[in-house]
This record gives C-alpha cells, structure tokens and sequence, in this order.
C-alpha cells in the first residue's frame, strides 16, 4: 500500500488534525495529495509559514482563501517575551547566579520568539552549558543556532 493510503486509512480511523510549521514553498504535487486526504478524510489542515504575508505557504494559499482563515501569529514583544521567559524559567526551576542576565539575552537571542524562548531556556538546564552555579551563554547560543539552523545569528 503507498504511504498516501496508509495516511488516509489512518486519517478516517482517528480524530486527527494535520499541522504542518515552519512551512517552506511545498510543491504542487505534494499540495494536490494533502489537499485530496484532507478532504476524503475531512481532516482540518492548519499551515504556520514564517512569513508575514504568507509566500512560503506557496501552493496550499487556495485552501485558505478567506481571510478569516488566516491569522498572523506575532512574536511577542520584549516585555512581553521577559515576563514569559521569568514564568517559563521559573515553573522549569531554573537556578543560575547569572539567572537576570541569562533571561535577558535569551528574550534578545531569541527575538520574542516564545518557541525559541522556550528551548533555550530549557538547553540551560542541561549541565552541558552549566559551570560553577552560571549559564554559559555563547555556546548555549551557538548550540542553540545550529539546532534551529539559523544562519545568520
């Protein structure tokens, strides 16, 4: 059986959503087989693309022709990002004597970005980047890049 059964088959025997992130110009024929499942299936579709004016959703912007299908999800704002990121740390029971300052450059490093915000956060609790009760911050960032392959950090 083709993967594409075995996907619909599985999609009509569960109560399943299909989430696509970090979505990038998906081609044609991939976009003509998710659209066909999810209507057989009538499996809801929700597509995040990185862009603000949803270019990198590519060939699957027809599925979300209305405009009230579509939303922009913003990163949050520094104060914003700081108040999630003291909450987050403290429910994670972060303990560092450089906690302030390993906060503040995690909300810059991960530019309000709560998912970026949420993993850094969390890789500082690894003793990996842990030395005498402080947070070694550049090679956390550095990890923390290749991790999420960004190139231009």
């Amino acid at each position: 059986m083709a993967i594409r059964g075995i996907v619909t088959e599985a999609l009509c025997h569960g109560s399943y959503w299909i989430v696509l992130d970090h979505l990038k110009s998906p081609s044609q024929p991939f976009t003509t087989a998710l659209k066909e499942v999810c209507k057989r299936t009538e499996t809801p579709l929700i597509v995040a693309a990185r862009s603000a004016h949803m270019e990198d959703v590519g060939f699957l912007l027809p599925v979300f022709s209305e405009r009230s299908e579509r939303y922009e999800l913003r990163n949050f704002d520094p104060e914003r990002a700081t108040a999630f990121a003291l909450a987050t740390a403290e429910t994670m029971h972060l303990q560092a004597a450089n906690l302030s300052d390993v906060i503040r450059k995690i909300v810059i490093f991960g530019r309000g970005n709560p998912g970026a915000i949420l993993t850094m956060l969390q890789m500082a609790t690894s003793p990996r980047y842990v030395s005498e009760q402080q947070v070694k911050l550049s090679p956390l960032y550095i990890d923390f890049c290749l991790q999420w392959g960004i190139s231009h950090a």
